[in-house]
């Protein structure tokens, strides 16, 4: 695999306007909590995924940010 071409193609596609959210370092940790909680179990990683999704959404939310669904 080309690994730089392969980044370089994939970031041609996001969208410039994205931007991290606030406390993007807490949101990690979460995930990482919700990945290993899941582990092994079947549709584990897109629980996982789902679970960190709703709960940072919420969490923005409650700190008055505007979130797109």
């Amino acid at each position: 695999m080309d690994l730089p071409r392969v980044v370089s193609e994939a970031a041609a596609t996001v969208d410039p306007s994205w931007e991290w959210g606030p406390s993007m370092a807490e949101g990690f940790n979460r995930l990482d909590d919700e990945i290993v909680a899941r582990a092994g179990t079947p549709g584990g990683i897109q629980e996982a995924l789902r679970r960190w999704q709703d709960v940072t959404v919420d969490l923005m939310r409650q700190r008055g940010f505007e979130v797109d669904d």
